[in-house]
């Protein structure tokens, strides 16, 4: 089976690598605007993300078919990034025009971002067939 993961757009970590996981070894990084081709002989593999302290949840791949690959979309969980764009708009408002209620306001969004970096730590990513 060949799977092919492909990386989408987000505000986080553009720069930097994700690694690939493949029944629990690491079989690559995948960067933005890059492919990442893996070819394996198993029927049905198991895939992780990671970064730093964040991963994803375990996606199952089940394939018998050897010509066509597997295409997967990478990304990070969106209610990160709403919360992310979410709470630096508010925040820049609070700085620009000097309003309490935008100080208060922000404090949600940075309250789910929290969640990611702890107790969401596993559903930091997304993986999607395509």
């Amino acid at each position: 089976m060949e799977l092919i993961l492909s990386r989408s757009f987000d505000m986080f970590n553009v720069f930097g690598s994700y690694s690939v996981l493949v029944n629990g070894v690491e079989k690559g990084k995948l960067y933005y605007n890059k492919l990442l081709s893996l070819k394996t002989e198993e029927d049905w593999v198991k895939i992780v993300i990671k970064m730093y302290w964040a991963e994803s949840k375990e996606f199952r791949v089940n394939s018998t078919d050897r010509v066509n690959p597997q295409y997967l979309n990478v990304s990070v969980n969106p209610w990160y990034s709403y919360s992310l764009a979410i709470s630096l708009s508010l925040i820049l408002l609070w700085y620009l025009t000097d309003v309490e209620v935008f100080r208060y306001l922000s404090v949600l969004p940075v309250m789910v971002m929290l969640y990611f970096y702890s107790f969401g730590r596993k559903n930091f990513f997304k993986i999607d067939l395509k």
